[in-house]
């Protein structure tokens, strides 16, 4: 039997479920649809009721970064995904729990064969090096922090557009969606999540010619205020994803969407419709 040691602390035996995702995204997505269940963008006939779970931390980091976790579903997630709020007040917990939702995937792309083949040679020490911050940062090495230059940017429920996007029903996907990745350009690298809708970007290496306007998490805590804006290659490269994730929609089989609809008749109050309905409403505005 392999045993695998926690990827964190590096001492003790990781257990078999941790997840790469935070599970607060999954149930809080799962807790308003009208089906009870989840649908991959990439494999819309597939329904899932959790995110990926590896062997990469021991217990005792699992309860580390709960603690962060806890704190971010009570003072911001709960209240943005379930009434939009944009504005809250935070601690050093976010930047934290943003690290740690960061390296997990940032690890996770540098272990995987398929990907790390494919990330330029001039990228991956960027990587690496970042990985090894973000991990002695989180086992307590506050003095990092200032190196880790998380931003958030957030969707509500009613987003302008382009008329491309609002063809895509941006805010049902983007709102209903959860996952994370390490994406690169022209010399610029970074790590994007999206907590449905809660999007999350940390700057590996910035492009100094992007906007980040109000967006910056100050890793001593502070105040999160709109209005924000946006202007970068990272906000595009999501949004081309959204695009392309919509189009696969239309792979969805007859037995699903009967499934999909016989829900939505027995759970016509069902939280998570609001996003189509908001999707309608930015199709009219165009």
């Amino acid at each position: 039997m392999t045993i695998h040691i926690c990827r964190l602390c590096g001492s003790n035996e990781a257990i078999k479920g941790s997840h790469v995702t935070p599970a607060l995204v999954y149930r809080a997505i799962k807790a308003d649809s009208a089906t009870g269940f989840m649908r991959l963008a990439a494999s819309p006939n597939q329904r899932i009721q959790d995110g990926d779970k590896h062997p990469l931390l021991c217990s005792d980091c699992e309860q580390r970064f709960g603690q962060r976790e806890a704190k971010f579903n009570k003072h911001v997630f709960k209240a943005f995904h379930q009434h939009d709020h944009d504005s809250f007040d935070y601690g050093d917990w976010l930047h934290y729990f943003l690290t740690s939702v960061t390296w997990r995937t940032l690890i996770m792309d540098l272990g995987d064969d398929a990907t790390i083949v494919r990330i330029p040679t001039q990228v991956l020490p960027d990587f690496e090096a970042a990985a090894d911050t973000m991990r002695r940062y989180l086992l307590g090495n506050n003095t990092l922090a200032t190196r880790i230059d998380n931003h958030v940017f957030l969707f509500p429920s009613d987003s302008s557009c382009s008329p491309e996007l609002a063809a895509a029903g941006p805010n049902f996907l983007i709102r209903r969606s959860v996952g994370g990745y390490t994406l690169w350009g022209d010399g610029f690298s970074a790590v994007m999540h999206n907590l449905a809708g809660f999007w999350c970007v940390t700057h590996i290496r910035l492009n100094p010619n992007d906007t980040w306007q109000n967006t910056q998490i100050a890793p001593a805590g502070g105040q999160f205020r709109p209005p924000q804006i946006v202007e970068s290659w990272i906000a595009h490269a999501f949004f081309e994803d959204i695009i392309e994730f919509s189009k696969k929609r239309h792979n969805m089989s007859d037995k699903q969407r009967e499934i999909i609809e016989r829900s939505v008749q027995r759970n016509p109050n069902a939280a998570s419709l609001r996003f189509w309905e908001s999707n309608q409403r930015a199709r009219d505005d165009k």
